[in-house]
């Protein structure tokens, strides 16, 4: 959970551009390159989630307010 939770953080601080507080990820016994690992799933997954569906593009139409 400690990786998915300083992944995310590493992930929205690469989105907005600023820097957070460094200590949490010095004061973690997680390795940084499992850490990196997650981070770059969670940019696919951004980036993957940002792509139209097309394949889902009828049955939200059909269903659309």
């Amino acid at each position: 959970m400690k990786t998915l939770v300083l992944s995310a953080l590493m992930l929205s601080d690469s989105i907005l551009k600023v820097k957070s507080d460094s200590k949490m990820l010095d004061n973690e016994k997680v390795d940084k390159d499992t850490i990196m690992h997650c981070f770059k799933d969670l940019c696919l997954a951004l980036q993957n989630a940002s792509k139209p569906n097309l394949k889902f593009r009828a049955i939200k139409r059909k269903y659309h307010d």
